[in-house]
């Protein structure tokens, strides 16, 4: 297998748009995407619920989400490009963002970079962003993003898993992990982190044996999705669109403080207690000898969770639907990773795998 630094792309798109993606991708003869469906939460304050209660009601919308491997000098040609045809700009279509991964794969990606020389106008992107993942058990996703989305923040996308590993007994007090996972996915600015993290930890409980696990990273850029609001009366320009457009061009959130009575936090504070991690993705064809979590487990990994998605390849001049993938992430030491990923690659089931990794930090 080889090990290449590639940038990994994550698309989240409104179920509307989804052929959009699928005919850029074959116009740019992406070699390789997984997919899945995914969901966000959004606040609807014309429901009857909102006029007797006096509070909005949440209100799921589905998505699709896209993740797509290509190399760093390509990154910017290709992002710019999918904010460009899909108009992420106007919120409520999308987000996406970008993270540089190691990556192991027997097969080697082939780009047509002929296909990535126009050049696009530089549209509204953030740099000093952050990813941030949150799993906790199911059914508790759509109260946190509720609360998320009160503050101010954007809606984070919402798709299931599964628990693996030491997850039926904790310790002595003996606190039963149900298997059926929420695995919650925001981006935000970073001077937001801390406020963010510390909401999300509130929120899930996490001071509390068995009731999540939570963890961050940074991105190399994003364009976030900030539309909060189900069923929007049309205007020439919305609030949304004006708040997104102020956010990205400031690179952060501070001119909002004053108006929503937020404390500003020095984005460093507390960070430098937190574990430092690596997360592996292990993209397994479904079907085979699955033997990645055992493998894993027998080095001294402590859990997994696992996700489903599909892959969609670029052949014979279009995208096509290929094989069904279990996708195992795996959070360990770093010291770990070079031992996990040399056993994996021996194992003859997994020479169709793909890998890859990438440094979060723990909370």
């Amino acid at each position: 297998m080889t090990d290449k630094s590639m940038s990994r792309i994550t698309l989240v798109v409104s179920y509307l748009i989804s052929k959009q993606v699928l005919n850029i991708l074959e116009e740019m003869a992406i070699p390789l995407t997984f997919w899945q469906y995914a969901r966000r939460d959004l606040l609807n304050f014309n429901s009857v619920f909102a006029k007797i209660f006096g509070r909005p009601k949440a209100e799921n919308e589905r998505m699709e989400e896209f993740i797509i491997y290509v190399p760093a000098d390509l990154e910017h040609a290709f992002y710019q490009k999918i904010i460009h045809d899909l108009d992420l700009t106007t919120p409520g279509r999308g987000s996406l963002y970008c993270q540089i991964v190691d990556t192991y794969a027997d097969e080697e990606l082939a780009f047509e970079t002929s296909k990535f020389q126009n050049e696009i106008p530089e549209r509204l992107t953030s740099t000093k962003t952050h990813g941030i993942t949150l799993i906790i058990g199911r059914g508790q996703a759509d109260h946190i993003a509720y609360q998320v989305m009160e503050k101010g923040y954007a809606p984070p996308t919402i798709i299931f898993g599964e628990g693996m590993g030491t997850r039926d007994k904790l310790g002595l007090v003996r606190v039963t992990i149900p298997p059926e996972k929420e695995i919650m996915n925001l981006t935000t600015y970073y001077q937001d982190l801390p406020m963010l993290l510390a909401l999300l930890r509130q929120g899930a409980h996490l001071d509390l044996p068995g009731k999540g696990f939570l963890y961050h990273y940074p991105l190399t850029f994003a364009r976030i999705d900030t539309k909060t609001q189900a069923n929007l009366a049309f205007h020439m320009a919305s609030t949304d669109q004006i708040i997104s457009a102020i956010d990205t061009l400031m690179n952060n959130t501070d001119w909002r403080r004053k108006s929503q009575g937020h404390i500003l936090v020095n984005a460093s504070h507390g960070l430098t207690k937190n574990s430092q991690a690596v997360c592996l993705n292990v993209f397994v064809p479904y079907g085979i000898k699955d033997t990645a979590i055992d493998v894993a487990f027998n080095l001294g990994v402590r859990g997994a969770t696992k996700r489903y998605y599909r892959s969609l390849r670029y052949k014979d001049t279009q995208i096509q639907s290929d094989k069904d993938y279990n996708v195992y992430t795996m959070v360990m030491s770093e010291n770990l990773l070079e031992p996990v990923i040399t056993n994996l690659q021996k194992e003859e089931t997994l020479q169709s795998a793909w890998f890859d990794s990438y440094h979060i930090t723990i909370n």
